[in-house]
């Protein structure tokens, strides 16, 4: 089938347990001034009302498609939703987000005509009914005149909202060709399918329209949740890639130890606060990412732990973060 033949957008929706938000998500879609689109809803085993509202709009809509699985998390449901999606593009909106404006397709439509394998937009936090813009801008001129692998660092450097899959359309026949689909039973697994992303694209779109509200604060929300498995599965993330990425041949290898440096600084801000089965002395295994941080943030989190330590400087954070 040709692309000319299909919906220009598919867009995915893992829904689970989230009856309270997910008909301002789906609504958010169907107001859209472009309507070239399928909207995949991939039920992921919900025990709320969650699935009868998908049923509801599925057989009003005849460009709503509901998918019903067994739970195995939002990988997965994003991994049947893009292996059932028909789209040129394929965008992917958390079912407890919704989008900012009726325009958001109609932008990404103007701007994904010459096929780039990706673009990249800019999202704002959504706090009960507060919105807050908390990365500002991307330079333009830096990003539209760069290759991937400098718009990579770029992102890092700047401390940019980079490892999420819904602040980007991607084209579907890259990620099927490539193969880039998401780490089932992971958390966390937006980091790994973003180093792919960006490893074999050829060109990429960046854009500094607001089309997504990303939801905060939400209870049951693992991306707000700190977990013991959260954090094992980060560090297996981060030591994964940084071996996979071990040398220092190619440019890419570089920049995605600098990402990983960033992890890592995320990693020992929140190991405090976590009774992990990993060792400190496991932790403190990869230190030597310090080496590629770039970022503001990633060389505070480097100064605090070369000036005292990693005992005691896990102690001081577990002290801040118990006051904030």
């Amino acid at each position: 089938m040709n692309e000319g033949d299909m919906p220009y957008f598919s867009i995915i929706v893992p829904v689970y347990n989230v009856e309270d938000y997910l008909k301002e998500c789906i609504d958010s879609v169907l107001c859209q001034t472009f309507t070239d689109y399928e909207l995949i809803l991939v039920d992921d085993g919900s025990t709320d009302r969650s699935v009868d509202i998908c049923k509801e709009y599925a057989g009003e809509y005849k460009n709503i498609r509901l998918i019903c699985k067994e739970n195995g998390g939002a990988s997965s449901a994003r991994n049947i939703g893009i292996k059932e999606a028909k789209g040129v593009f394929l965008l992917f909106l958390d079912s407890d987000d919704f989008w900012y404006s009726r325009d958001c397709l109609k932008i990404l439509k103007n701007v994904t005509v010459n096929l780039p394998d990706f673009v990249m937009f800019k999202m704002n936090k959504y706090f009960d009914g507060v919105v807050t813009d908390s990365y500002g801008n991307y330079d333009l001129d830096t990003t539209n005149k760069s290759n991937p692998t400098d718009i990579f660092l770029y992102m890092i450097k700047e401390n940019k909202q980079l490892a999420c899959a819904w602040n980007k359309a991607v084209r579907r026949r890259y990620v099927i060709e490539k193969n880039i689909f998401f780490q089932e039973g992971t958390i966390g697994e937006d980091i790994e399918w973003t180093v792919r992303l960006f490893e074999f694209a050829k060109k990429i779109c960046v854009i500094n329209d607001v089309l997504y509200m990303y939801r905060q604060n939400r209870e049951g929300s693992v991306t707000n949740t700190i977990s013991p498995k959260k954090l094992e599965d980060l560090y297996n993330i981060i030591k994964n890639l940084a071996n996979e990425y071990k040398t220092d041949i190619e440019q890419f290898g570089k920049a995605v130890k600098c990402f990983m440096a960033f992890e890592y600084a995320i990693l020992l801000y929140t190991y405090p606060m976590c009774n992990s089965s990993i060792g400190l002395s496991e932790v403190k295994e990869c230190k030597w990412l310090f080496k590629y941080a770039i970022d503001k943030k990633t060389k505070i989190i480097k100064a605090i732990y070369k000036t005292f330590g990693f005992s005691i400087a896990i102690r001081m954070i577990r002290l801040v973060r118990k006051m904030r």
